[in-house]
């Protein structure tokens, strides 16, 4: 929180006041990476971890289509890794990000700002250079 500056500190503050707020539910059933769920012609689970540790996208290799959760957002119309002050771990979101080049993507879905409309692998390997630098 510290390293947030003034202005950042009362959204960082609420956001936190939203989690504390939530009630856990169960868990029914956990993933693991590299697992593929029998749904939509199946679903490859890919561990993308660095903007937080447990996190996974989803790729559906039927349609091509990847739903890259928090590991890439959209922002201003481009392909970015999500904000480095919500990002434990930068270098591992970066390898995350590299990862993803290991999949035929045509679709691909981001939590924050929907669906990229652009070419994704250039945007994807645009992204490692840029934080690799």
């Amino acid at each position: 929180m510290n390293a947030l500056s003034a202005e950042a500190r009362p959204q960082a503050e609420q956001f936190i006041r939203f989690l504390q707020s939530l009630e856990p539910i169960p868990v029914d059933r956990a993933v693991l990476p590299a697992e593929t769920l029998p749904w939509c012609g199946g679903i490859d689970i890919v561990h993308t971890p660095g903007h937080m540790p447990g996190h996974i996208s989803l790729y559906l290799p039927a349609s091509k289509r990847l739903i890259a959760g928090d590991a890439v957002v959209i922002e201003a119309g481009k392909l970015d890794i999500a904000n480095p002050h919500y990002t434990l771990d930068l270098e591992a979101a970066v390898r995350s990000v590299e990862a993803l080049l290991d999949y035929d993507i045509e679709h691909l879905l981001c939590y924050h700002g929907g669906r990229y409309h652009g070419d994704i692998r250039q945007a994807l390997q645009q992204l490692v250079h840029t934080y690799k630098s």
